[in-house]
């Protein structure tokens, strides 16, 4: 018998602007997942007596585990309906996170891993909802708004967790997360209209499976039509490049110019809120030119500036140069994502949006992954962060260029056969 969910409900629609919302919503709840890892660090290390630099790697965990689980967020959707599906992935998440109250290395890695198999099979659920459901004039403007999620999750992590944990201890600021997550899936279950994928995207579908040998169906899975292939490659980068000007900006404030936590903390925030006003806008840009690997070619050129104006500020830098740093830095670092996700769904053949929105967050899962170890690898090798800096300009000029030249060819919805 079909799930409650597989069909459209026959009163009035949801608004754009309220599914906008409520994709807000669930992604602000999913988000504070993997950003409180850093702020779990410091009372980890103290109970474990290990730096806490060594419980960074929580988030490659998490990122590891969601480049395995993304690409089966289509088969879990039809298996299931959207809205069964997204609760489900709510709850296992928020179950993943409370394995960090071990207070050990090893449980805080795990935690990081179990959240990511659930977080990495809800991000493209959650992305087609939206995409599939709001006007495709304005399609990518609603997955920034949606988008936004992330850095609002991170301002509000940055404000509750490290008073909760002081206060209260490691387990309070973990119970706090987890019941973000409790409330998402709450969410979901009460307001099942907004959640609800089109029936296209949960009829049973054979051609989005891969055949072959089991290494062919694996391979399979990450697969994606030409442009969209070489557009979900970038990806690595643009993660790496994320990080550096995000928490790596913050490090270098604190580690290399010598200001204060509190002024690098508030230099953050304002990366963070920069960010949150700046998605919708580069997903508006998206909609005006309809083109979303021109607007990346963008995002990297923005990147590149901010770069250099990180490398040309000091402690002694008048207040307006670091707000305009930090503003530089959000509008390129987090921008990204929503304009990767209307890409993919630009790509995506009718019904299938999950499948694809899945194999592309794998790529971007991968560069979130790499991102911390290549970041703090080429930090050490170089004595400093300003070599990375330097060569992360270098990177994003690079990237720029090619995405102005890939702009020219159109991006196209995959034919069936593309599909693996």
């Amino acid at each position: 018998m079909a799930s409650a969910d597989r069909s459209e409900p026959t009163k009035a629609a949801p608004r754009d602007w309220q599914i906008a919302a409520a994709g807000f919503v669930g992604q602000t709840a999913s988000a504070m997942g993997f950003l409180s890892f850093p702020l779990f660090a410091p009372a980890l290390a103290q109970a474990t007596g290990l730096n806490e630099r060594d419980f960074s790697f929580a988030t490659t965990f998490v990122f590891f585990a969601a480049t395995l689980a993304s690409p089966y967020a289509g088969r879990l959707t039809r298996d299931l309906g959207s809205v069964k599906a997204m609760a489900v992935l709510f709850v296992g998440m928020a179950a993943g996170m409370l394995l960090t109250a071990g207070g050990m290395w090893a449980t805080a890695m795990l935690a990081g891993f179990v959240f990511g198999i659930f977080y990495g099979a809800f991000q493209p659920v959650s992305s087609m909802v939206v995409a599939t459901r709001t006007s495709p004039r304005r399609r990518a403007m609603w997955l920034a708004v949606r988008q936004s999620g992330v850095p609002f999750a991170g301002a509000l992590a940055g404000r509750i967790l490290p008073p909760t944990i002081l206060a209260f201890g490691l387990f309070a600021g973990v119970l706090t997360v987890s019941a973000a997550m409790v409330l998402g899936a709450i969410a979901v279950c009460l307001l099942p209209s907004l959640y609800r994928a089109p029936t296209g995207e949960t009829a049973a579908r054979t051609a989005v499976a891969p055949t072959g040998s089991a290494i062919s169906r694996f391979i399979g899975r990450y697969k994606l039509p030409g442009l969209m292939q070489w557009v979900a490659l970038s990806a690595v980068g643009f993660a790496i490049i994320h990080l550096a000007l995000a928490s790596f900006g913050y490090f270098y404030l604190i580690e290399e110019l010598g200001f204060s936590e509190v002024a690098a903390g508030i230099f953050l925030s304002n990366v963070l809120l920069a960010a949150a006003l700046g998605r919708p806008v580069m997903g508006w840009l998206v909609d005006r030119t309809g083109s979303p690997v021109c607007v990346l070619g963008v995002v990297a050129l923005l990147a590149a500036v901010a770069f250099v104006m990180m490398l040309n500020i000091d402690v002694n830098s008048p207040p307006a140069l670091l707000l305009a740093t930090a503003i530089m830095g959000g509008i390129s670092s987090n921008t990204w994502t929503p304009v990767f996700l209307a890409a993919a769904a630009q790509a995506s053949p009718a019904g299938q949006v999950t499948e694809f929105t899945g194999r592309a967050f794998a790529y971007a899962a991968i560069g979130w992954m790499l991102a911390a170890p290549v970041m703090w690898t080429a930090i050490e090798l170089s004595d400093g962060y300003r070599i990375p800096f330097h060569a992360l300009i270098a990177v994003t000029l690079t990237m720029s260029a090619l995405f102005f030249v890939m702009s020219r060819r159109p991006l196209r919805p995959a034919t069936e056969e593309a599909s693996g």
